[in-house]
């Protein structure tokens, strides 16, 4: 079961994307036609459980956010967000390659926020302050074979400041 903090930061990384997509709609931030569009489309899901197959198998994973657009062709979010809060550390790289990989591309963008140093500073007294990093995962799909393989945008920042890549499905 996630925690207050988990939650607490989760909403305000959900807040934040959604005053950027309308930041994005009404062209404060982006003057890009096709960004705008596809912006225009999307939506939140928040925590919407992804099913990687259509066997009842267990092949899911449950986010701590996506965002996905109103289309009949789009079955998946185009962007996940995970949040890494707890005594173990969270794969995040795994769980990235997992959501992209899993569904050949449709998770164009997985943010994945670790927060597991600032849990042990809040465990450890006088341990110093703990700081909170994200990194991003983007899909790119092979001309030739279709298939998605996975690219590291960005790794281990501390400053949030996410700049993140139009989330689309193919």
């Amino acid at each position: 079961m996630p925690s207050a903090f988990h939650e607490f930061v989760a909403a305000g990384i959900n807040t934040d994307i959604t005053d950027w997509f309308k930041d994005v709609r009404e062209g404060r931030v982006c003057s890009d036609e096709r960004t705008i569009a596809i912006v225009k489309q999307m939506s939140a899901t928040l925590a919407t459980t992804v099913k990687f197959s259509t066997e009842d198998n267990g092949d899911k994973k449950d986010p701590d956010l996506s965002f996905e657009i109103d289309h009949p062709s789009c079955k998946f979010p185009g962007l996940v967000v995970e949040v890494a809060w707890s005594k173990r550390k969270l794969d995040l790289p795994r769980l990235a390659k997992r959501y992209i990989e899993a569904t050949n591309g449709n998770i164009r963008t997985v943010v994945g926020l670790n927060l597991n140093d600032i849990y042990r500073s809040r465990r450890n007294e006088g341990a110093g302050p703990g700081f909170a990093t994200f990194s991003v995962w983007q899909a790119e799909l092979d001309g030739i074979s279709g298939k998605a393989r996975v690219i590291k945008a960005v790794e281990d920042r501390v400053r949030l400041l996410l700049v993140l890549q139009t989330a689309y499905c193919k």
